[in-house]
């Protein structure tokens, strides 16, 4: 999608202290706008086609946005518009990037905790011989933005329960980093309840004192070296879920420990 908006930051480096800003060029449209990449909804069909029903829904590609940089009009570059080669590399040396960076948007208050991961593809508008600016496509790792990372702690054990809502705006399911620290040895059971349907994360063979880690990437990990986790673990990593009207999830230990989750929140959002 095309959008409008002044300035951002990618890989922690702002457009506007590099001199430049976001411009539309003549014959350039950018009121076309839609919110981000579709699903596409995969069905079967029952009674001669007169029923329909989803079976599953997936996203099929990834968000891009598009959008043209030029230098800002300030004093140093009335005089000069246009980019020498050493503006050119650098300027491609930060953005188009073989590997995915943080893209957030500045100056717009509606946009403070969203952003998006992914690198950009340029290409150069001439005017002349001159090259007088760039459209550029931003290619996301994913199908919508994310939240700033949300974190809740709490030491579990007995009755205890670690209360965390999804402030996802999207039904499913995600994956959050699970750190938890035991104070006692055992077999460890971590649950989830959501929906009143329980979902069991179990370890064999934990030791007071091990740290276990669960990545959003579905890796698991102990501190203790000696620790066969993989042989221990029932692969039941721990999720986040979500369905319109409740997003409350509830997660206990039958062991002592200290819980760390973190989790980015999805975002759907459209630009102005």
């Amino acid at each position: 999608m095309r959008v409008r908006f002044s300035d951002f930051e990618y890989d922690g480096i702002a457009l506007s202290t590099k001199g430049l800003g976001i411009v539309s060029f003549n014959g350039m449209q950018d009121d076309d706008i839609t919110t981000d990449s579709q699903r596409t909804f995969n069905s079967i069909s029952l009674f001669g086609g007169k029923y329909q029903p989803f079976v599953t829904s997936t996203f099929e590609d990834r968000l891009e946005i598009e959008f043209s940089i030029a230098k800002n009009y300030c004093e140093d570059n009335e005089d000069n518009p246009y980019f020498s080669i050493q503006e050119i590399e650098d300027i491609q040396y930060w953005l188009n990037r073989p590997t995915s960076h943080k893209f957030k948007i500045l100056n717009e208050v509606e946009y403070a905790d969203v952003y998006w991961e992914g690198s950009f593809n340029l290409q150069w508008i001439k005017v002349g011989e001159e090259t007088a600016g760039f459209n550029a496509t931003f290619t996301s790792n994913r199908p919508y933005a994310i939240g700033e990372e949300v974190l809740y702690e709490k030491e579990l054990g007995g009755d205890e329960e670690l209360i965390l809502p999804d402030f996802s705006f999207d039904e499913g399911s995600i994956v959050p980093t699970v750190v938890i620290e035991l104070k006692e040895s055992g077999d460890l059971v971590l649950t989830n309840i959501f929906n009143n349907v329980e979902t069991k994360t179990e370890i064999k063979g934990c030791t007071s004192g091990e740290i276990i880690t669960f990545d959003k990437l579905m890796q698991v990990s102990s501190s203790i070296n000696s620790h066969n986790i993989y042989n221990d673990f029932n692969w039941i990593f721990p999720k986040i879920y979500n369905v319109y009207g409740n997003t409350v999830n509830k997660f206990k230990s039958n062991l002592s420990c200290d819980c760390k989750i973190s989790y980015n929140p999805v975002r759907k959002v459209t630009f102005s």
